[in-house]
């Protein structure tokens, strides 16, 4: 009888242990993954490129691998460094982009140059703004007064508090405080002071 026999169904065995061949490919799949995510930075362009099935790296995902859902966490936050590094580079010192110039001989001929220039792009810098400036944002909370502060309703109240708040500061001991004298003005003949 010949072993390759297809009428008889396969006998499938399951492993309790995994050989240490299968983990190494399966974490080589993985790294190749990573990688590929790394670079691109979105999951489907990835999976596409590491060619692996996405239920597997979903699997891989909910798995009880650590290695890998730490790995994971730490390419996902590269690429996000790497995009705000950009956003960065977009807002503060602008990219450089062609421009086509035309100019004019003293003949009268004309011809066509590609000029680079460094442009800033405007939306960029407002998105890096409310990134790291928080009152730029649409919904900033400023900070909140104290509980004296906010009883008071008046302009004047309010100075008159800060005011009050500035002389405690004074009186603990270990603060200095430093006169400032403005210098008087002289007037000298002829100068009415206008």
């Amino acid at each position: 009888m010949n072993e390759n026999d297809s009428s008889k169904p396969v006998k499938w065995h399951k492993l309790s242990v995994i050989p240490s061949r299968v983990r190494a490919v399966k974490r080589e799949r993985q790294m190749k993954f990573l990688a590929a995510l790394a670079e691109t930075g979105v999951r489907e362009d990835a999976l596409k490129i590491s060619k692996i099935n996405a239920t597997t790296e979903q699997q891989w995902k909910n798995g009880s691998d650590r290695w890998y859902s730490d790995r994971l966490k730490e390419v996902i936050q590269s690429f996000r460094d790497k995009v705000e590094s950009n956003v960065r580079d977009w807002a503060m010192e602008g990219a450089e982009v062609p421009i086509v110039l035309r100019r004019r001989e003293a003949d009268g001929s004309s011809y066509e140059e590609i000029v680079y220039v460094k442009k800033r792009d405007p939306l960029m810098t407002m998105f890096f703004a409310k990134r790291v400036v928080p009152e730029y944002r649409e919904k900033y909370q400023p900070p909140q007064m104290d509980a004296q502060m906010q009883e008071t309703s008046s302009p004047l109240t309010r100075l008159t508090v800060k005011l009050e708040m500035i002389a405690e500061r004074y009186q603990k001991p270990d603060f200095t405080a430093i006169e400032v004298v403005p210098e008087q003005h002289q007037l000298t003949d002829g100068d009415d002071g206008s």
